[in-house]
């Protein structure tokens, strides 16, 4: 039987630990030809001034877990200048303001299909999984959450705390002042959360409603392909308070530039 998933049951059954466990042996297996894949392809045609149709794959057969997937998006793309600097984008024109990207496993034993879902959280995930990895010797990737939280409170210390459980360094540098993002796929330099950036020009109300609508206070649309603005949104007032308090304790750092 196929399973057909969506991202809120994948971010259900899918914990930070199997995944950083997965990853690993999936490296491990890569190295040692154990494991194989394909470059990635991009195909695009021409869809309007500036803008194209992407479709892009990208596959690799895992035989330790018995099965092998292929990841697809099929996206329009528009290539414009911001910052001296040609970027591209992608476009939230499927039904509904939506991306489309899908990710298909199968049995390497029957081949038959073993599930379909979108790659919105599985690629957050596998993003930040990729970077914890990738900041440590692979012998010393631990398997458990062994993580001794603070008091819950709006303080800087449960910020502080907040802003690592929910992996904000991952895409935003471990100074938070910025950084490329970790998706080599996608061209962006992240902004700085530090009060040298524009938070620093923001008040708390601004910065709890920008987390909660995912638009800023200048009315700029957070993209929730990059940034886990749902996940991140779910938090309560007083865990957003806790982590704006942690944010502003801050050094005021210039925003990170390549």
């Amino acid at each position: 039987m196929t399973l057909i998933l969506t991202n809120e049951e994948i971010e259900e059954i899918l914990p930070v630990s199997a995944c950083l466990q997965v990853l690993e042996e999936a490296y491990r297996d890569l190295g040692s030809g154990a494991a194989a894949t394909v470059p990635r392809y991009d195909v695009f045609t021409p869809e309007g001034v500036n803008s194209y149709y992407e479709y892009k794959t990208m596959s690799g057969v895992f035989p330790r877990r018995k099965i092998a997937a292929l990841r697809l998006n099929s996206s329009v793309v528009k290539w414009h200048e911001k910052a001296g600097k040609v970027r591209k984008d992608k476009l939230p024109v499927a039904p509904g303001n939506r991306f489309v990207g899908l990710v298909m496993l199968f049995s390497t034993e029957t081949g038959e299909p073993l599930a379909i879902f979108p790659d919105g959280y599985v690629q957050k995930m596998r993003v930040a999984g990729a970077g914890a990895i990738g900041d440590l010797p692979v012998e010393a990737v631990s398997h458990n959450i062994n993580v001794t939280a603070p008091v819950a409170g709006v303080t800087t210390e449960y910020g502080g705390y907040l802003v690592t459980l929910v992996e904000c360094r991952f895409c935003h540098g471990q100074e938070l002042a910025g950084g490329v993002y970790p998706d080599p796929s996608v061209t962006l330099i992240t902004p700085n959360l530090t009060p040298g950036g524009e938070l620093g020009f923001w008040t708390e109300e601004q910065f709890l409603a920008t987390i909660q609508t995912g638009v800023t206070p200048s009315g700029h649309e957070l993209n929730p392909e990059l940034m886990p603005i749902k996940e991140v949104g779910n938090l309560t007032d007083d865990e957003l308070k806790a982590i704006w308090l942690y944010l502003q304790s801050l050094p005021k750092l210039p925003q990170y530039t390549e």
